[in-house]
């Protein structure tokens, strides 16, 4: 994995963005440079081309980014893909358009810009297409070999398969029981360790570079001497927190440790200026948000007064920073009794739920108020999504490092919020709270953009809504 700014990106995701932006600019260049028999007011070659090229190129792989092009849902279907790329490029090439229009730019006319579009609508897909299936079964795959017979190897090797993405395969899985062995013996990529007898060799022949052992490999002393072998040898050897950190992007509750917070980079929280920064940020983008989403407002207002009766606005108590309690604004998108027997979790097709509130939930426009919590202090803009009282209690007590979170902001949107889908229960709760410790122990400025960039995906493509 490629860490940048303290976040793990992997190296085929950023191998797929490069190919893009590439294909991108090449096809902009080629057809504004070359006089075809169509264009008759084809440019010649100045640096202001090259700029708006470059910034088409860019906007495109921004917007690709942005609404899941890259994601594991468009990386298993060619057809989410084309989809996504589809609306990007139309969004695209009207922003490119205006700008031209607004610096009454006509180097790069508007005719030339149709070529280009139309050009990438036709290419990009088949080239993504085939530099995806190339990059895919590269040696940019990270190659690894699991020892132990915690199930967790098998979940990890599934896991690995369906997020291709990530970039990492599971080459072998070591047994080190022979039940264990037999039970899986079915599955080529697994191995009984008693069988091996040059166990660095065994892995280099594999073709591996990472070994994560299991906690059910680190009482055994033969293993570990064979472990300090392969890493004399050159190669890595990851415990298995770290490895779901930067491959998944989450922080494993189940084989995370205290020692792991307290050792491990990371977990400093934001520095004097990052604060600064991020607040500043915050009431900047929140003031312009809000000035621009009045008129949405104002509908969804009247849209919540006329299709039923109640408040406009669903003030509800809810955990902050340092665990201090904060109401936090919604438009109501449930009836008035929705709770009158207490704080209960949302349900698919809840009956609770108001003519206009299962849209409003599925387009986060019932989420819009909470800007005005951003202008308070009370919230950033990125963080962990803030719980109630009630809810809170009780994770404390049965989900361990569930206090943490309250070391930062709660946020309108979080990492947890692209990457699991609506929590509803304990189990949810525990599984979003690892995504919320990676970010709370990588954060950065550059994180809270790609977090803001991505959540674009989740307002168009929501999964999970209730």
């Amino acid at each position: 994995m490629i860490r940048v700014f303290r976040h793990y990106i992997s190296p085929v995701k950023l191998a797929l963005m490069g190919a893009d932006f590439i294909f991108l600019a090449a096809i902009a260049f080629l057809v504004v440079r070359f006089d075809f028999p169509l264009m008759q007011n084809a440019s010649t070659f100045v640096l202001a081309d090259l700029l708006i090229e470059l910034f088409f190129s860019s906007l495109v792989v921004a917007g690709m980014l942005a609404v899941g092009c890259y994601a594991s849902d468009s990386v298993r279907s060619f057809r989410n893909f084309v989809i996504r790329f589809v609306l990007v490029l139309l969004v695209a090439t009207l922003m490119v358009a205006g700008f031209l229009f607004f610096i009454d730019y006509t180097s790069m006319v508007r005719k030339e810009l149709v070529y280009v579009s139309l050009s990438s609508l036709v290419l990009v897909p088949f080239l993504h297409w085939m530099v995806m299936g190339l990059i895919v079964n590269a040696s940019l795959k990270l190659k690894i070999v699991i020892i132990g017979d915690d199930a967790q190897a098998l979940e990890i090797q599934s896991a690995a398969k369906e997020a291709k993405e990530i970039g990492v395969e599971v080459v072998g899985i070591v047994c080190l029981s022979q039940t264990t062995f037999d039970q899986r013996s079915e599955n080529e990529a697994v191995h009984l360790y008693s069988e091996i007898d040059d166990f660095s060799g065994f892995v280099r022949g594999l073709g591996a570079e990472t070994i994560i052992p299991l906690a059910s490999a680190r009482q055994k002393e033969n293993i570990l001497a064979d472990l300090i072998a392969c890493k004399m040898d050159g190669m890595t050897i990851q415990d298995l927190t770290s490895f779901y950190e930067q491959a998944f992007g989450y922080v494993d509750i189940d084989s995370l440790k205290d020692e792991w917070i307290i050792f491990a980079d990371g977990f400093k929280g934001s520095s004097f200026f990052e604060y600064w920064l991020k607040r500043l940020s915050d009431i900047t983008v929140s003031s312009l948000m809000l000035l621009l989403a009045s008129p949405l407002m104002i509908i969804a207002a009247i849209l919540v007064k006329v299709t039923s009766k109640g408040p406009l606005f669903y003030v509800q108590e809810r955990v902050g920073y340092g665990g201090k309690s904060f109401d936090l604004f919604k438009f109501r998108t449930m009836t008035v009794t929705a709770e009158q027997d207490g704080p209960q979790w949302a349900q698919e097709n809840d009956p609770r739920v108001t003519a206009v509130g299962g849209f409003f939930r599925r387009t986060r426009i019932d989420e819009l108020p909470q800007i005005l919590n951003v202008l308070r202090g009370d919230m950033s803009f990125v963080g962990p999504r803030p719980e109630r009282p009630f809810f809170v209690d009780q994770f404390n007590k049965s989900i361990p490092f569930y206090q943490e979170r309250h070391f930062v902001k709660p946020g309108i949107t979080g990492w947890a919020q692209l990457r699991y889908p609506y929590g509803a229960s304990e189990e949810d709760a525990k599984r979003k709270l690892e995504y919320d410790l990676y970010y709370i122990k990588n954060y950065s400025i550059f994180l809270d953009v790609l977090i803001i960039l991505q959540t674009v995906r989740v307002i168009l493509f929501p999964s999970g809504v209730r």
